[in-house]
């Protein structure tokens, strides 16, 4: 059943992921690599409010802690209040025609997760795997449509049609938003430290984005397309992570932390010998992207994605909180000191070198845990 739970589980994130890639190229060959990055953007504004969604929900619920912050509850209507102010504040300051398109992404982007979460938590990953098959059949179709030139229609458009393809799916499957029940439900969540880690997890994947947004949305478009190619290769992380954090007890963590280590080992080696050919595709064969210093940030993120990942579940299944807090934060803290204390001599190149350091600066704290630990 495990086994069949993790396949279903692989079609799911391996079909999201490559759903939120293919579309990013339509993005770009369609309506230019600005909006590619603006793109990138609504993407940002959906993974803050999964975030929240996550540390206040999703994350206790699979690791068996109470839900909430004392009385308080997410509900839809918070939800769709978030996705409508944060997509108001790129409109406002950035970029002012798709608002409602944006908004409607997200809001469907973020109650997907939710949903998701209720099925994979009671048993049922097949329909989790079923509906992302349905979503990636019928956006595909549209974007063929697209290619073919037979809607001829606005950016705006193009984001509310695909926007709206989720959001059937999300009406259908309404009932299950927010109907997960706290496993402890006499007992309150006294502190927000799963929330304070997981927002400082999205902040160290986002910071690169907005440190570049100064710069103008054609080199936020470029490090999109270079992070949309990292994920290619983390395509199995998501499904292997949600069985591994399901499934985590006190007996099987030197288990977990094995099998984190060799898919780290696995992906980094995948990443080091396809990256030429993969860099020689014209989506990804820009000077920015095909050269060595990516490669080895590239091949550097992955492998310590999985260590840091599985950190993180153990970390937090032994209610470790303020060490995964530490560690993040310590991360974010010297990555913003080394852009501001060198500038003037940091480059694109140096910079995509800095963004895999956080990955590797991270776990140094746990390291240091260990050995102390061990004397």
């Amino acid at each position: 059943m495990k086994l069949l739970d993790n396949f279903n589980s692989q079609i799911d994130h391996v079909l999201n992921s490559s759903l939120t890639f293919i579309t990013f190229v339509v993005i770009k060959t369609q309506f230019g690599l600005d909006l590619s990055g603006y793109f990138g953007l609504v993407l940002s504004m959906s993974a803050l409010i999964e975030t929240i969604q996550g540390g206040l929900y999703e994350r206790p619920s699979y690791l068996k802690q109470p839900i909430g912050y004392k009385k308080f509850r997410l509900n839809s209507t918070a939800i769709i209040a978030m996705c409508a102010f944060t997509n108001f504040i790129i409109f406002f300051f950035i970029y002012s025609e798709s608002y409602f398109g944006g908004t409607l992404f997200c809001i469907a982007t973020v109650f997907l997760r939710n949903i998701k979460t209720y099925d994979y938590l009671n048993d049922d990953i097949k329909s989790a795997s079923n509906r992302s098959i349905f979503i990636f059949v019928l956006s595909i179709s549209y974007f063929i449509f697209i290619y073919f030139d037979y809607f001829n229609h606005t950016f705006n458009n193009f984001m509310i049609i695909v926007a709206t393809i989720k959001l059937f799916f999300v009406l259908i499957n309404k009932n299950k938003i927010f109907n997960l029940k706290s496993v402890s439900p006499e007992q309150e969540a006294r502190d927000l430290k799963i929330l304070f880690a997981s927002l400082l997890i999205l902040i160290k994947s986002r910071l690169p984005l907005w440190v570049l947004l100064p710069f103008g949305l054609g080199l936020v478009g470029i490090y999109e397309a270079f992070r949309t190619l990292v994920e290619i290769f983390l395509l199995p992380s998501r499904g292997i992570l949600n069985v591994m954090v399901k499934e985590i007890d006190s007996n099987n963590i030197k288990r977990i932390f094995k099998t984190g280590i060799i898919s780290g080992l696995v992906t980094a080696t995948l990443l080091l010998i396809s990256y030429n050919f993969i860099t020689s595709l014209d989506i990804y064969n820009h000077p920015e992207i095909r050269n060595t210093e990516s490669l080895i940030s590239g091949t550097v993120l992955v492998m310590f994605f999985w260590i840091t990942e599985t950190n993180s579940m153990v970390l937090q299944y032994n209610n470790q909180h303020n060490i995964e807090i530490f560690r993040r934060f310590f991360a974010i803290i010297l990555f913003v000191l080394s852009n501001i204390i060198f500038q003037n001599f940091i480059n694109y190149k140096i910079f995509i070198i800095l963004i895999s350091s956080i990955y590797v600066v991270e776990n140094i704290p746990v390291l240091f845990k260990l050995v102390s630990k061990n004397r």
